[in-house]
């Protein structure tokens, strides 16, 4: 439990950056007896935690975890513990608990938990729930149907979900988190629009709707890149070198890493780079059979000078290497499934602003922000996270370019950037000890025998993996 509170709840978490579920943990146990609905899932997360840090299975926390759903079905009975923001809780991180499980068996979520939820906010109307972080727990609802949406392609409008709509949205935390989410609910319903351009209505639709939707595109698009100028100053990534900041035993992109002040708030610009990749694919799509659409009414563009496909071509290629430049804040240079020990003895290397000089302006603000941590305990909580966020990452890329009807080409990507994103992908799998089963038998014997020489692995099979990932993770 001390290592799940530590590592997972405490060690780069705040209100700040807060997606309304672990952040509010720590508080909330503070106040819970030990076989309460929360207590049980929480020792039940804890044992999971504990068991992958040591190559362990699931099964050691099955005896825990069922006395927490017992527990909580009973909680549901009582009135008083119904509207308990604990009770809630309890719910999200059983939840929590079977995305994990998910993810490691590759199989789609099971949203009970969710559901659960937020039928008990739905039914407490919001002002009726006893927690005065009722904002966040709406919000961790509404961050779970985003990602829901995205991943299955369906539009926000049309989840279970839409009654926000009728509630004042300024009840959801005023955090760049939740404001990329906001923005996430309408990438999703472009997305699903584009799902449906192969579908004869579409293609004979009128100009003016189509026209609309462009329109809508574009304001999309203005509030995605608005985003970037909204967040602090100290959570803007800084670019580090290698052999001049950090230790070359680093793995890095072209030499070079991105760092940021928690893993939490790295895997936020990675998503607001996936969102930007979406919207770049959409719009293109769009363009493509429609190449007339954002010009003025009455003038026509020139198809053989597609000066807009030139410059997404170039902007995906920005938003990719950012993307890779990211991996090395993750994993530093941790190429072997760790064990516990790892976390105390530092042969695990990770970049951090510890390796600035100290009298850079950003280590300043740095230091200065509640995010502080020090390099030993920024460290572990990489150890512990950072894999974890860059699977989603590097799935959700993937995914994006695998699509057949992308219409950002693998090959318009800079040289060689695929194929890292690929072995990338491959090496993080292999750090979380997760199943490589479409993998030839020849690749998964390399890949213990040479686990660093990452880019001599078979990575034709990533993409399959990366949507089926994408599917467990969703939710």
């Amino acid at each position: 439990m001390s290592l799940f509170v530590t590592y997972v709840l405490v060690l780069g978490r705040s209100l700040e950056s807060s997606r309304g579920l672990l952040e509010l943990l720590t508080p909330a146990l503070e106040l819970e007896v030990d076989d309460s609905p929360l207590s049980l899932s929480l020792h039940a997360a804890a044992i999971q935690l504990w068991c992958l840090v040591n190559s362990r299975s699931f099964s050691s926390s099955d005896k825990i975890l069922t006395e927490a759903y017992s527990r909580l079905r009973t909680a549901i009975q009582d009135p008083l513990q119904r509207g308990c923001e604990s009770t809630v809780l309890a719910a999200l991180l059983l939840q929590r608990y079977e995305r994990f499980s998910a993810v490691w068996n590759q199989h789609e979520q099971c949203h009970v938990h969710r559901n659960g939820a937020l039928a008990l906010l739905r039914q407490q109307k919001l002002d009726g729930i006893n927690s005065k972080h009722r904002g966040y727990l709406i919000s961790q609802l509404f961050h779970s149907e985003v990602n829901i949406c995205i991943s299955k392609k369906i539009s926000f409008q049309a989840s279970e979900i839409t009654w926000l709509r009728d509630q004042d949205l300024s009840i959801l935390p005023s955090n760049p988190s939740t404001a990329l989410d906001i923005i996430g609910a309408s990438i999703a319903s472009h997305q699903h629009k584009f799902t449906l351009l192969s579908a004869e209505e579409f293609i004979t639709a009128s100009k003016p709707d189509l026209s609309q939707w462009y329109q809508d595109l574009q304001d999309t698009e203005d509030q995605l890149n608005n985003w970037p100028s909204t967040v602090p100053r100290h959570w803007l990534p800084q670019t580090l070198q290698s052999g001049k900041h950090f230790d070359q035993s680093i793995i890095t992109y072209a030499g070079y890493s991105d760092i940021y002040p928690n893993i939490q708030i790295a895997s936020i610009w990675n998503l607001w780079r996936t969102y930007c990749l979406l919207l770049l694919q959409i719009k293109l799509a769009l363009l493509g059979l429609f190449p007339n659409l954002d010009e003025p009414t009455g003038t026509t563009q020139d198809p053989r000078i597609p000066a807009f496909k030139v410059k997404s071509v170039q902007l995906a290629q920005v938003l990719v290497d950012s993307i890779c430049q990211s991996v090395s804040f993750h994993l530093g240079n941790y190429i072997e499934p760790t064990s516990l020990s790892e976390l105390m003895i530092p042969t695990i290397l990770c970049t951090s602003y510890h390796d600035m000089d100290p009298s850079h302006i950003s280590y300043t603000l740095y230091q200065k922000s509640s995010l502080f941590m020090s390099r030993d305990d920024h460290r572990r909580h990489v150890i512990v996270q950072g894999p974890w966020h860059m699977m989603g990452t590097l799935s959700h890329v993937l995914s994006i370019l695998a699509d057949s009807e992308s219409h950002i080409p693998v090959h318009a990507l800079r040289e060689g950037q695929m194929n890292w994103v690929r072995t990338q992908f491959l090496r993080v799998l292999r750090l979380l000890r997760i199943d490589l089963e479409d993998l030839s038998a020849t690749n998964q014997d390399h890949c213990q025998a040479n686990p660093g020489d990452l880019h001599a692995l078979n990575t034709v099979n990533s993409e399959i993996i990366a949507k089926r990932l994408m599917a467990a993770l969703a939710g």
